[in-house]
């Protein structure tokens, strides 16, 4: 039986078993359960406070398919199950201190897994809003099952965001055919030419390949 530590073993399951950390369940937990979830959490502390296991229940959370009404995840639904036996699509968890570099965060921007499993769904769409088969280019548009995208204060632009239930943040990319979402660029950057779409992240990309080239930008002008 191969060993596994004792926190790993018992690691809290449901922002309820979590104990000695009641001012950062309560943020959490009160996020999920009002739609108010930062884009980002930075957890510090000293080893063995719970950072990591708090970000584990709050990507639980997001992705239970049975939220409790007090935020809590189910932990019963295909979703909660997947992320405690770490085969999840929609957690991704890597250590820091060796994935630091400029190289790794654009690797992890690029090759972002989105599993069918969470209740929040990816689709490539073409510009009349049919789906796009897997490795077309396209708008990436996302559905959040039991809530709603809203740009704050601004009605307009949410409304210019949504078809039907599915809304866009701007990105394009595609997706494979495991499911695996690459972001090719921003929307509002596209350079249209004779009728195409060229995007400035496929010309930096040609232009890095010379070995003259270091660092490059591409605007349309």
């Amino acid at each position: 039986m191969a060993f596994q530590s004792l926190y790993r073993r018992f690691r809290p399951q449901r922002f309820g078993e979590v104990k000695g950390q009641t001012h950062l369940v309560n943020a959490l937990q009160n996020a999920v359960r009002e739609e108010r979830v930062g884009h980002a959490y930075l957890l510090s502390g000293p080893r063995g406070t719970g950072k990591t296991s708090a970000a584990r229940l709050l990507a639980k959370a997001l992705n239970c398919e049975n939220l409790g009404e007090d935020g809590d995840p189910c932990t019963a639904c295909r979703s909660c199950i997947a992320i405690e036996s770490g085969t999840s699509m929609d957690l991704f968890e890597l250590d820091a201190a060796s994935n630091r570099g400029i190289d790794d965060i654009r690797v992890l921007v690029g090759n972002v897994a989105m599993g069918t499993p969470g209740r929040r769904k990816v689709y490539i769409l073409d510009e009349d809003g049919k789906e796009l088969p897997a490795g077309t280019t396209g708008d990436v548009y996302f559905e959040n099952e039991g809530s709603r995208f809203e740009y704050k204060d601004d009605p307009e632009k949410t409304a210019a965001a949504y078809r039907g239930k599915r809304y866009t943040l701007g990105d394009i990319g595609h997706l494979d055919t495991e499911g695996y979402l690459y972001l090719s660029d921003r929307k509002a950057d596209t350079i249209i030419k004779g009728g195409v779409n060229v995007y400035p992240a496929q010309i930096e990309a040609a232009l890095l390949e010379h070995p003259g080239v270091h660092e490059c930008c591409v605007v349309g002008l």
